[in-house]
């Protein structure tokens, strides 16, 4: 199974989007679509930034984890119970900090 996943900040929101193939050809496709706030409430509870980006990322972390649960669960359907041998994840690169 090949995976992609990426997300977008948009505004006041992200959108964090997957696909994951569901045949051997890799031609038929499962997707998932997720919004997620980005928390400026935070700021007036005193959370510093690197707090804020920590709660993101956990959510995202969830959000992904039920996304990858779904996507196994519909390729074992499409394929008669047989479950992916390999699972290829591939991503955009993570936004942050630049190394100096």
């Amino acid at each position: 199974m090949v995976v992609g996943v990426d997300v977008h900040n948009m505004g006041h929101r992200s959108i964090i989007g997957m696909a994951a193939s569901h045949n051997k050809s890799l031609t038929q496709y499962y997707s998932k679509v997720a919004y997620q706030s980005l928390h400026r409430e935070m700021l007036d509870q005193g959370k510093s930034k690197d707090e804020q980006e920590e709660v993101q990322a956990n959510e995202r972390t969830e959000i992904f984890g039920k996304f990858m649960l779904e996507a196994i669960d519909n390729f074992t359907k499409k394929n008669k119970g047989t479950r992916p041998e390999q699972i290829i994840i591939y991503r955009d690169g993570i936004g942050g900090p630049t190394m100096t």
